[in-house]
């Protein structure tokens, strides 16, 4: 998966999988307050994989090292 859109995909997946499981420690066993966390985290998940991939974060990180 070196393509930009597979390495999207990777952040977008290992983010939101990040952004569910904190969201579903932190918050109360409710799944009403679940969605209306989860869905803005979700959104933010995408925009920062967007940032990372396709804007030269992950470039900028790797270089910073």
């Amino acid at each position: 998966m070196s393509s930009s859109s597979g390495r999207f995909v990777g952040a977008f997946l290992i983010l939101s999988g990040l952004a569910i499981t904190v969201a579903a420690t932190v918050l109360p066993p409710d799944p009403y307050t679940l969605v209306l966390a989860v869905v803005p985290l979700v959104v933010a998940a995408a925009l920062v994989s967007y940032l990372l991939v396709y804007r030269g974060g992950l470039e900028y990180l790797e270089r910073r090292r």
